[in-house]
């Protein structure tokens, strides 16, 4: 009897790699406009990026965190989420080329990746990711600090110290110094269900997040001792002065400046807590619905990075776009 060969199954096609996709998809294009919030107006450059373009399957991980150092380089986590490093163009605010003496043309791959980058005090740079946080100094690792879990850390004004938060974890308070980093708990009045982003304002700290009983989402300032000195927003996301995700806040001209990606708007606040507005981030920046990935102040500005999807939109193919906007 002849035997019959059952067909061996097929192999699942391997999936296409992101430059392949790229190359059928349109740049994004945005189209900033004038925005009009209280007595303030408020103006949206895009950022010209020399070198390759930042991509990435997925508009929340394509540019996820940016930095400034007292200089004026710029750092930035891309959609590989390695980290690099642009030099400011000179006479132009909004212009930046990559620092061929950092990395690979610009470009650090570290030994695990990384989600978020800061500067701290002295100019040191850390990037952090699940797997642990790095030092960079002169361009290359001066430190690992991978003991314990400690989130995506922000550093603050004192050299050195920062503080990690993660979705649904503590904040620990990190300290880089040495050849050793410590990791502890950070006491302060915790008033959150989840912290999901943290800035400093001079000695004050501020943390945004969700409310214990998914109330909705807040933003508080504390002192250094970390108690609670004031806490604004709504417990309705749907009202004028509430957040549906707070994604990143920085103090700025206005008081405390929030980027609230799934309400697709960008609030202010005073440092009394007052809500001064909010302006809807697809008509300032001119993108169609952008994730807000980032918000840092500059010298006289704030930095506002956002994913984009590119044309067609079958592709999966995300542009990661910077902008400078005045008037915040």
């Amino acid at each position: 009897a002849n035997a019959v060969q059952a067909a061996a199954p097929a192999a699942p096609a391997a999936p296409e790699p992101l430059a392949a996709r790229a190359a059928r998809t349109t740049a994004v294009v945005p189209t900033p406009h004038p925005v009009t919030v209280g007595r303030r107006t408020l103006g949206a450059e895009r950022c010209v990026l020399d070198g390759p373009p930042i991509l990435g399957s997925s508009t929340s991980t394509v540019l996820p965190s940016v930095a400034f150092d007292r200089r004026g380089a710029l750092y930035l986590v891309d959609g590989e989420q390695h980290l690099r490093r642009y030099a400011p163009v000179r006479g132009d605010e909004c212009h930046f080329t990559p620092d061929a003496a950092f990395g690979e043309a610009g470009v650090l791959t570290l030994p695990s990746t990384v989600s978020r980058v800061s500067v701290d005090a002295r100019g040191a740079v850390v990037a952090s990711g699940v797997l642990g946080s790095f030092v960079v100094e002169d361009g290359a690792v001066s430190q690992r600090c991978n003991s314990g879990s400690h989130g995506y850390v922000t550093m603050s004004s004192r050299a050195g110290e920062g503080l990690g938060v993660f979705p649904g974890a503590p904040v620990r308070s990190v300290s880089y110094g040495g050849s050793a980093c410590e990791i502890t708990p950070w006491a302060y009045e915790n008033a959150f269900g989840s912290v999901m982003a943290v800035a400093f304002d001079r000695r004050d700290v501020v943390l945004a997040g969700s409310m214990p009983d998914r109330g909705g989402n807040f933003v508080a300032v504390y002192d250094a001792q970390g108690r609670e000195r004031r806490r604004f927003g709504n417990a309705r996301a749907t009202e004028a002065d509430g957040f549906c995700w707070v994604h990143g806040v920085t103090a700025c001209d206005a008081g405390y400046c929030v980027v609230d990606t799934n309400c697709d708007r960008v609030a202010m606040w005073s440092r009394r807590g007052e809500h001064l507005g909010n302006a809807r981030a697809s008509d300032l920046l001119g993108l169609q619905r952008p994730w807000l990935t980032a918000i840092v102040a500059g010298r006289r500005e704030v930095f506002i990075a956002a994913g984009a999807q590119r044309e067609p939109r079958a592709e999966n193919v995300a542009e990661g776009v910077l902008f400078r906007v005045s008037g915040l």
